[in-house]
């Protein structure tokens, strides 16, 4: 009988360690029998011989002791920093193995635990571990949101990315590179799209300045390949290090980085009204980082706003409709941005537009003043366009690039290895399940701007009835006990008192008593 005969009859009785594969075919292939006592895992001098990054020499034991009813598997690290996952969940401590438990050792190996005489008895009929089960339960622990919205394709691709950042960071603490990846979720006013899905993207942190870099997912797996080849050469003790411009650990100090965006509601348009307001800038994980000072004012072709005088509010944006609309969008200035950013600029890009505005670069963020302004022009304002106004909004992008801090490293004394443990002990120090809390709220900015809207009506409103009743005293005063319904309708139509009062002095030649009763508002 061959070894692989022998093994596959002993699996049936035998407890045993099999592989998960991304591949299904694949999984299965690696089977490792458990014999009584311990049994010793790690890539030298072991019981089970396992290869991969973050494999240590000695990595970890399971200890089988023979008792009733079907045993007793203990499985605990033997070194401090050997990775060991069960069921998704770091394990420090001596734990207990069950059937079909997931265990991770290292980045890359992945197993199940069987034991047939514990299913038997307890006669468990429990669906094996697939290896997407196993990803997604490792990125549900690591504090990954539910992705219930991916089709299965799209959730293949997420345990795909999890497994090569996983194997980046182990390559990074072997070799020492001083940074760390992490998957972040991005939003499509993150990317710069008013609607659309979350994607995901890789941070690249900097674990000595404290930088950091987003990468579209396709431009990280890019980089692993290299860091792959880069790895390759430092394991087989070649010259591996390379100059920062082909090194796939680094990225150029004059890269352009997202660092936050700026929700501008265009509401105030419909109504013709200006708007002056302070706009939070949120980052990638929707957390205020800095003020964006924007006003919407309304002008005339030749871009001079209106005065007072001049108003044009509107009580209905349908009145808008077929009218030519002009205004300018101005960026006064941005404050509040952490002290890393340099040559900051802001972009956007209006409706119907084929390209984005931008505004001119400052240097700093203690230099925050812009003073950039577009005016726009719809000739005339079609129904489309009112929607637009109506309902969406502006995203305005700031960009710009990042400088070290000037005391050079954070954490001098420390290997990548030492700085990623030091976080750990602190997210685990952190208070449980206590909920990242947004710091800015679409819904309220957008609430805040409707109640700008109300209490304008209010205003205008409040300036009508001040006209009806000084328009009430002149007929009295003149004796007018009817006024024909036009001059009602154009004292309300008004833009402005001065404009009503003009009407209003029609009253006392409105010679109107012979004419139809419709045509006039009776005074009682």
């Amino acid at each position: 009988m061959s070894g692989l005969t022998e093994i596959n009859a002993a699996k049936t009785s035998t407890p045993h360690l099999y592989n998960l594969n991304m591949d299904a075919q694949l999984s299965g292939i690696v089977c490792h029998l458990l014999h009584p006592g311990e049994n010793k895992i790690g890539h030298k001098d072991c019981d089970i011989i396992l290869q991969g990054p973050s494999l240590l020499e000695q990595h970890a034991k399971i200890t089988f002791t023979e008792q009733e009813p079907f045993g007793s598997f203990l499985i605990e690290k033997l070194h401090p920093d050997a990775r060991l996952l069960l069921n998704g969940d770091p394990e420090t401590e001596v734990a207990e193995l069950h059937h079909y438990d997931r265990i991770m050792f290292g980045t890359t190996q992945l197993y199940v635990f069987v034991n047939p005489n514990e299913k038997k008895v307890l006669q468990q009929d429990i669906p094996a571990p697939t290896h997407e089960m196993a990803q997604m339960e490792i990125a549900a622990h690591a504090g990954l949101e539910d992705r219930g919205d991916l089709d299965q394709n799209s959730q293949q691709g997420l345990i795909e990315l999890i497994q090569a950042v996983e194997e980046a960071n182990s390559m990074s603490e072997e070799m020492d590179r001083r940074v760390k990846f992490d998957i972040v979720m991005l939003s499509p006013q993150a990317r710069g799209l008013t609607a659309g899905q979350t994607e995901d993207h890789v941070r690249m942190r900097n674990l000595d300045s404290g930088l950091e870099w987003i990468w579209p997912r396709q431009k990280f797996l890019n980089r692993k390949f290299a860091m792959q080849e880069m790895f390759e050469d430092f394991k087989e003790g070649e010259n591996w290090q390379l100059p920062d411009e082909q090194d796939p650990f680094t990225e150029t100090p004059d890269a352009e980085v997202y660092i936050g965006t700026s929700n501008l509601s265009l509401e105030s348009l419909a109504y013709h009204m200006a708007l002056e307001i302070a706009l939070n800038i949120t980052d990638y994980r929707d957390r205020k980082i800095g003020v964006l000072n924007v006003t919407l004012l309304p002008c005339n072709e030749n871009g001079s706003p209106y005065t007072v005088e001049q108003d044009k509010f509107v009580d209905d944006p349908a009145d808008l409709l077929n009218q030519d609309l002009h205004f300018t969008l101005k960026i006064a200035s941005i404050s509040g941005l952490p002290p890393q950013y340099a040559d900051m600029y802001v972009q956007y890009t209006m409706f119907f537009e084929n390209e984005s505005n931008r505004s001119a670069v400052i240097s700093d963020t203690s230099a925050s003043e812009l003073n950039f302004s577009k005016q726009f022009s719809f000739m005339p304002l079609t129904k489309e366009v009112l929607e637009y106004l109506s309902t969406g909004a502006l995203l305005l992008q700031v960009w710009g690039k990042q400088r070290p801090p000037k005391d050079g490293s954070l954490h001098k004394s420390k290997n990548t290895k030492q700085m990623i443990k030091s976080e750990l002990m602190v997210l685990a120090s952190a208070a449980p399940n206590e909920p990242i809390k947004k710091t800015v709220d679409i819904a309220k900015v957008t609430s805040q701007m409707k109640m700008h809207v109300t209490e304008k009506k209010l205003a205008r409103l409040e300036e009508k009835m001040a006209q009806f009743r000084k328009m009430i005293e002149m007929a009295e005063k003149n004796q007018k006990p009817r006024i024909h319904v036009k001059i009602l309708w154009d004292v309300l139509r008004a833009p402005t008192p001065e404009v009503a009062d003009q009407v209003m002095t029609l009253i006392p030649f409105d010679n109107i008593l012979g004419e139809r009763q419709s045509a006039l508002c009776v005074l009682l």
